[in-house]
């Protein structure tokens, strides 16, 4: 009735174009992803891997939001809306996930 376009978008890769907030989030990472990160660059990783009962653990410090992690998803539709406030669309104070121009 208001002729507006309407748009769906997915975008791919979005948590890996956010970086963290002031928030830090250590993730564990154990047998063969550790493995292979030592193997990817054994001067780098070696150092920060602990044997425990003959397996590798390795803890990270996340510099990115990481995909399907709720301060993730917190952080990326706060720089979402931003980017959104920029080009000049206005957030509905109804619901949140929705942007009008």
């Amino acid at each position: 009735m208001e002729k507006r376009d309407v748009a769906t978008i997915v975008i791919p890769g979005a948590f890996m174009q956010v970086d963290m907030d002031e928030e830090v989030l250590h993730l564990r990472l154990h047998r063969k992803l550790a493995e292979l990160l030592v193997q990817l660059d054994t001067k780098l990783y070696w150092k920060y891997v602990q044997v425990i009962k003959d397996k590798h653990i390795l803890y990270v410090k996340l510099q990115k939001a990481l995909y399907a992690t709720l301060s993730a998803v917190y952080i990326f539709w706060k720089w979402l809306s931003y980017q959104l406030m920029k080009w000049g669309f206005v957030i509905s104070p109804y619901d949140s996930c929705m942007a009008t121009k």
